[in-house]
Protein backbone atom coordinates (compact mmCIF):
# COMPACT_ATOMS: atom_id res chain seq x y z
CA UNK A 1 0.00 0.00 0.00
CA UNK A 2 2.86 2.12 0.84
CA UNK A 3 4.08 1.55 -2.91
CA UNK A 4 0.82 3.19 -4.14
CA UNK A 5 0.91 5.61 -1.75
CA UNK A 6 3.63 6.95 -2.95
CA UNK A 7 3.06 6.13 -6.51
CA UNK A 8 0.33 8.69 -6.49
CA UNK A 9 2.01 11.07 -4.18
CA UNK A 10 4.58 11.20 -7.15
CA UNK A 11 1.81 11.86 -10.02
CA UNK A 12 0.07 14.34 -8.41
CA UNK A 13 3.34 16.31 -8.53
CA UNK A 14 3.41 16.41 -12.14
CA UNK A 15 0.16 18.60 -12.06
CA UNK A 16 -2.68 18.11 -14.57
CA UNK A 17 -1.31 16.65 -17.98
CA UNK A 18 1.45 14.41 -15.95
CA UNK A 19 -1.28 12.81 -13.55
CA UNK A 20 -4.16 12.40 -15.53
CA UNK A 21 -2.10 10.89 -18.55
CA UNK A 22 0.44 8.96 -16.41
CA UNK A 23 -2.74 6.86 -15.33
CA UNK A 24 -3.79 6.75 -18.36
CA UNK A 25 -1.08 4.44 -19.73
CA UNK A 26 -0.41 2.81 -17.41
CA UNK A 27 -4.09 1.45 -16.76
CA UNK A 28 -5.36 1.30 -20.39
CA UNK A 29 -7.73 -1.33 -19.06
CA UNK A 30 -8.88 -1.79 -15.81
CA UNK A 31 -8.26 -4.90 -13.72
CA UNK A 32 -11.43 -4.46 -11.38
CA UNK A 33 -14.02 -6.47 -12.03
CA UNK A 34 -17.61 -5.72 -12.08
CA UNK A 35 -20.40 -3.95 -14.27
CA UNK A 36 -21.98 -0.18 -12.84
CA UNK A 37 -25.47 -0.26 -12.82
CA UNK A 38 -27.87 3.25 -12.81
CA UNK A 39 -31.44 3.50 -11.67
CA UNK A 40 -34.33 4.70 -13.49
CA UNK A 41 -33.53 8.78 -13.02
CA UNK A 42 -29.95 8.38 -12.92
CA UNK A 43 -28.02 9.89 -15.98
CA UNK A 44 -25.22 7.32 -16.64
CA UNK A 45 -22.74 9.88 -18.62
CA UNK A 46 -22.69 13.75 -18.23
CA UNK A 47 -19.16 14.00 -19.49
CA UNK A 48 -16.36 11.61 -20.10
CA UNK A 49 -12.38 11.47 -20.03
CA UNK A 50 -11.42 9.92 -23.69
CA UNK A 51 -7.80 9.29 -24.55
CA UNK A 52 -5.46 8.25 -27.97
CA UNK A 53 -4.26 5.42 -26.86
CA UNK A 54 -7.48 3.10 -27.47
CA UNK A 55 -11.55 3.96 -27.56
CA UNK A 56 -11.95 3.25 -23.49
CA UNK A 57 -13.46 5.97 -21.67
CA UNK A 58 -13.97 6.88 -18.09
CA UNK A 59 -17.66 8.23 -17.95
CA UNK A 60 -18.83 10.42 -14.79
CA UNK A 61 -22.34 9.80 -13.73
CA UNK A 62 -24.86 11.03 -11.84
CA UNK A 63 -27.60 9.42 -8.98
CA UNK A 64 -30.55 11.36 -8.83
CA UNK A 65 -33.58 10.76 -6.90
CA UNK A 66 -37.51 11.12 -8.36
CA UNK A 67 -37.31 14.59 -8.12
CA UNK A 68 -33.89 15.22 -10.68
CA UNK A 69 -31.98 16.18 -7.07
CA UNK A 70 -28.55 14.67 -6.05
CA UNK A 71 -28.95 11.22 -4.27
CA UNK A 72 -26.67 10.46 -1.47
CA UNK A 73 -23.43 12.14 0.00
CA UNK A 74 -21.53 10.74 -3.34
CA UNK A 75 -24.09 10.99 -6.06
CA UNK A 76 -21.50 11.31 -9.14
CA UNK A 77 -19.85 7.91 -10.18
CA UNK A 78 -16.72 7.75 -12.11
CA UNK A 79 -16.38 4.27 -14.25
CA UNK A 80 -15.25 2.77 -17.42
CA UNK A 81 -16.88 2.28 -20.66
CA UNK A 82 -14.76 -0.08 -22.19
CA UNK A 83 -15.95 0.44 -26.14
CA UNK A 84 -12.60 -1.91 -26.72
CA UNK A 85 -14.61 -4.52 -25.55
CA UNK A 86 -18.36 -3.66 -26.66
CA UNK A 87 -19.09 -1.25 -24.40
CA UNK A 88 -19.25 -3.23 -21.33
CA UNK A 89 -18.73 -1.04 -17.55
CA UNK A 90 -15.97 -1.50 -15.09
CA UNK A 91 -15.47 -0.27 -12.01
CA UNK A 92 -12.31 1.95 -11.13
CA UNK A 93 -9.50 -0.15 -9.72
CA UNK A 94 -7.22 1.29 -6.88
CA UNK A 95 -4.93 2.62 -9.13
CA UNK A 96 -7.27 4.32 -11.84
CA UNK A 97 -8.94 6.61 -8.55
CA UNK A 98 -5.52 7.95 -8.28
CA UNK A 99 -6.33 10.29 -11.53
CA UNK A 100 -9.80 9.07 -12.29
CA UNK A 101 -11.90 9.37 -8.99
CA UNK A 102 -14.02 12.00 -7.70
CA UNK A 103 -12.02 13.79 -5.39
CA UNK A 104 -14.43 16.28 -4.19
CA UNK A 105 -18.28 16.79 -4.69
CA UNK A 106 -20.52 19.09 -2.57
CA UNK A 107 -24.38 20.02 -3.03
CA UNK A 108 -24.85 23.92 -3.51
CA UNK A 109 -27.42 25.93 -2.20
CA UNK A 110 -29.10 25.98 -5.64
CA UNK A 111 -29.19 22.40 -5.73
CA UNK A 112 -26.87 21.60 -8.31
CA UNK A 113 -23.42 20.03 -6.91
CA UNK A 114 -19.82 20.92 -7.51
CA UNK A 115 -17.05 18.19 -7.76
CA UNK A 116 -13.52 18.04 -8.68
CA UNK A 117 -11.36 15.00 -10.75
CA UNK A 118 -8.11 13.99 -8.56
CA UNK A 119 -5.89 14.78 -11.91
CA UNK A 120 -8.25 17.38 -12.58
CA UNK A 121 -8.06 21.33 -11.05
CA UNK A 122 -10.62 23.10 -12.08
CA UNK A 123 -13.90 22.73 -10.43
CA UNK A 124 -16.90 21.32 -12.33
CA UNK A 125 -20.79 21.74 -11.35
CA UNK A 126 -23.40 19.61 -12.62
CA UNK A 127 -26.98 20.62 -12.74
CA UNK A 128 -29.73 18.20 -13.16
CA UNK A 129 -33.55 18.73 -13.98
CA UNK A 130 -36.66 17.05 -15.38
CA UNK A 131 -36.49 16.01 -19.02
CA UNK A 132 -39.91 15.77 -19.73
CA UNK A 133 -40.60 12.14 -20.27
CA UNK A 134 -40.04 11.20 -16.60
CA UNK A 135 -36.45 10.90 -16.29
CA UNK A 136 -33.53 13.72 -15.64
CA UNK A 137 -30.75 15.20 -17.50
CA UNK A 138 -28.05 16.47 -16.44
CA UNK A 139 -24.98 18.31 -17.40
CA UNK A 140 -21.18 19.94 -16.42
CA UNK A 141 -19.72 23.36 -16.64
CA UNK A 142 -17.02 24.46 -16.26
CA UNK A 143 -14.01 27.16 -17.78
CA UNK A 144 -12.87 25.94 -20.83
CA UNK A 145 -10.93 28.71 -22.98
CA UNK A 146 -11.02 30.90 -20.15
CA UNK A 147 -15.69 31.43 -20.34
CA UNK A 148 -17.62 29.10 -18.90
CA UNK A 149 -18.72 26.38 -21.17
CA UNK A 150 -21.25 23.21 -21.05
CA UNK A 151 -18.57 20.29 -20.68
CA UNK A 152 -18.32 17.26 -22.71
CA UNK A 153 -15.14 15.59 -23.29
CA UNK A 154 -11.57 15.46 -21.97
CA UNK A 155 -9.35 14.19 -24.35
CA UNK A 156 -6.03 12.92 -23.54
CA UNK A 157 -3.49 12.93 -26.53
CA UNK A 158 -1.21 10.16 -25.02
CA UNK A 159 2.44 10.88 -26.49
CA UNK A 160 4.42 7.66 -24.98
CA UNK A 161 4.69 5.80 -21.77
CA UNK A 162 3.86 8.36 -18.45
CA UNK A 163 3.79 11.06 -21.14
CA UNK A 164 0.62 13.20 -22.90
CA UNK A 165 1.30 16.11 -25.90
CA UNK A 166 -1.60 17.70 -24.17
CA UNK A 167 -4.72 17.57 -22.83
CA UNK A 168 -8.28 19.14 -24.30
CA UNK A 169 -11.28 20.28 -23.31
CA UNK A 170 -14.35 20.53 -25.37
CA UNK A 171 -17.53 21.98 -24.47
CA UNK A 172 -20.30 24.44 -26.01
CA UNK A 173 -21.58 27.88 -24.88
CA UNK A 174 -24.45 26.90 -22.86
CA UNK A 175 -26.48 30.22 -25.01
CA UNK A 176 -25.15 29.89 -28.34
CA UNK A 177 -24.58 26.10 -28.48
CA UNK A 178 -21.07 27.38 -30.11
CA UNK A 179 -18.61 25.22 -29.49
CA UNK A 180 -15.25 26.13 -27.12
CA UNK A 181 -12.38 23.71 -27.11
CA UNK A 182 -9.08 24.83 -25.23
CA UNK A 183 -5.82 22.44 -25.25
CA UNK A 184 -3.93 22.38 -22.33
CA UNK A 185 0.02 21.71 -22.46
CA UNK A 186 2.04 19.80 -19.28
Amino acid sequence: MELLEGLGRRLLDRGLGGFLLSLSVLTGTPAHAGGVAFAGTDVPSVFFISKSDDRNQVHYGIRLDSGCRPRGDEPVVAYWKLNERGGETKTLSLLDRLGYAVKRQRLLPNGSLQMEIRGFPRPIDIEASPDGSGGCSASATTSIANRRATLDEIHLLVATFMSVSWIQLSGHDPTTKEQVREKVYP
